[in-house]
């Protein structure tokens, strides 16, 4: 997908994203340094909570948390990637379905055996586990974004980490309106 100038400011996703996301990734992600098997690829880490930090309901169950502009706006950070990963629990849970206008589907099964080819860009999206693992994991995550829905879940529902985890200080923060959500995009920086 090519990505001209113009549409780089006048796209919502792109506007949000361009102080912080690579300018190869913006100007060409199909045209982007190509990158072989087992080379890390450009990874951005996003998810939908509640103002109390929760992403999930009791046992995990699904919440509908983004409204609609920020759901398009998850639409369209889809298309910027080549691959997008969830997690075992996710899929259970939720059946989610990663989609989007334009979006070629790529199934992926993580393992202990082989290390899977995930192109240029991976869009990491959940469930608390994978969240949690990509995020205190330094130098896996290049780019965090965050949508925090103006929600209370409660004690019940289910956290993005747990006590103990080491995080990372987030810099570059940008912070944008979507309906009634507020989209955070951040860059992870590790001690």
């Amino acid at each position: 997908m090519l990505i001209d100038p113009v549409s780089a400011n006048t796209d919502p996703a792109l506007a949000l994203i361009r102080d912080v996301y690579p300018a190869d990734l913006l100007v060409s992600v199909s045209h982007a340094r190509p990158r072989r098997p087992g080379e890390k690829p450009f990874v951005t880490l996003t998810y939908a909570q509640s103002l109390d930090g929760k992403i999930a309901g009791k046992g995990g169950k699904q919440l509908m948390l983004s409204g609609t502009e920020s759901m398009t706006l998850t639409h369209r950070l889809r298309q910027l990637h080549d691959s997008i990963l969830v997690g075992v629990g996710t899929v259970i849970n939720d059946d989610p379905q990663l989609t989007g206008p334009g979006i070629d589907l790529r199934n992926f099964l993580l393992d202990e055996v082989a290390t899977p080819y995930f192109g240029r860009s991976l869009m990491v999206e959940g469930g608390a586990s994978v969240i949690s693992s990509f995020l205190s994991t330094p130098g896996l995550v290049d780019l965090v974004i965050v949508t925090v829905a103006p929600v209370l879940i409660g004690d019940d529902g289910v956290s993005v980490t747990k006590e103990g985890v080491h995080l990372p200080r987030l810099t570059h923060v940008r912070t944008q309106v979507f309906g009634k959500d507020t989209v955070f995009v951040c860059k992870p920086v590790y001690p």
